[in-house]
Parts: structure tokens; sequence; C-alpha cells
């Protein structure tokens, strides 16, 4: 690997883990914004929220150590930084949408638990692969 600037200054990287650390606590409170009108701001959706951003940065993590132990190439975790920055750039303007086609789908198929259900699918079709990209972040860095 070619000398690289920004590993000799570590102010870049712990500013690196800062922001992606922010944006992971911004999406959640986001994604309980976005879900209230149409699942309420219960405990269970909560629940389905954290439980689903937790799984994200958790399956995210595992891929992000083996990436770093294969190539610790700070281009590609930027490259992934910026891939996870547009997907939550768009949420605001598709998510409404997203949500709203998930809750037709499902009204026909599902008979319990449809809060439950749609909230679940919302979360992992809108947050998971942002969040995913976004739990690299840490292994990456430490590598």
């Amino acid at each position: 690997m070619q000398d690289r600037k920004i590993l000799k200054n570590k102010v870049y990287l712990y500013l690196t883990e800062f922001f992606a650390g922010m944006s992971v606590m911004a999406v959640e409170l986001g994604a309980s914004r976005l879900l209230a009108p149409y699942f309420s701001s219960s405990q269970i959706v909560w629940t389905i929220i954290i439980g689903t951003i937790m799984i994200a940065m958790a399956l995210g993590n595992i891929y992000g150590g083996r990436a770093a132990d294969k190539d610790a190439n700070p281009d590609k975790l930027y490259g992934r930084i910026l891939i996870a920055a547009i997907w939550i750039a768009a949420i605001p303007v598709v998510g409404k949408y997203i949500i709203i086609g998930i809750s037709a789908l499902l009204i026909f198929t599902v008979n319990n638990h449809f809060l439950i259900i749609a909230a679940f699918a919302a979360c992992m079709i809108i947050f998971v692969f942002p969040l995913f990209l976004l739990g690299t972040v840490t292994p990456s860095l430490v590598k």
C-alpha cells in the first residue's frame, strides 16, 4: 500500500469515527420520526428500530473486520461511507413511499401482528444497508 497522508494524521481517522457514529444516531432518531406517522412511536416500534440497527451494525462490524484484514486501504472505507451517505440522503425523499408500498403489500397478506411485521420490514429495507456500511467503519479504522 502506498504512503497515505491520511494514515499519518490520526485526527482524520478520529473525525471519521466521530461522524460515522453521529450519523448512526441521527439515522436512528430519523427512523423514529419517519415511522411514527405510519406505525406510531410506541415501545414496539422503538424496539424494532433499535434491534434492526443493532443487527445491521453487528453484521457491518463482522464484514468490516474481514474486509480490513484482506485490504486495509482507506479508499474502500471512504467509498463505503460515501455510498451510505447517498442512501441516507435519499431516505427522506423515498422513505415514505417505501413504507406505503410495504404496508400496501402486507395489508392483504398479513392478518395478525401487522404493525410489527410492517415496521420491521420497513426498517430492514430502508435502514439496514446504510447502517451496515457505517458498521464497517470501526473495524476498518482499527486495522
